[in-house]
């Protein structure tokens, strides 16, 4: 649906507003606006630990909300773009609604990220 800009009306009668509470030194996890990008707000808690089941495999058991990371999960800082969206090149050949082909990576856009 969000790939669709003839179905965006539709998405104002839909009541998604929540609150997010992010705890200290927690962050939320956004993605890059495309088609296929995910952020924290759909993750879920398969990572926590319960001591009831250890052998579920979870490994987190600081009680955090499954939207929240915390600091201590970040392990580095981007610094570059690498691969931005592609960009389509000779005839517009769809294999999705929001994938088309042929396309070229759009090196214009890579960059060092200050």
């Amino acid at each position: 649906m969000l790939s669709d800009p003839s179905q965006f009306p539709a998405l104002g009668s839909l009541r998604w507003s929540r609150p997010y509470l992010i705890g200290p030194d927690s962050y939320l996890m956004l993605g890059d606006n495309s088609p296929r990008s995910k952020d924290s707000r759909g993750w879920d808690n398969r990572d926590r630990y319960d001591p009831e089941h250890p052998d579920y495999g979870g490994w987190d058991a600081s009680n955090r909300a499954s939207w929240e990371v915390p600091r201590s999960l970040l392990t580095g800082k981007a610094f570059f773009v690498y691969w931005p969206h592609g960009k389509p090149i000779g005839p517009d050949i769809r294999l999705k609604r929001d994938f088309q082909v042929p396309f070229r990576p759009y090196v214009e856009r890579m960059k060092w990220i200050r």
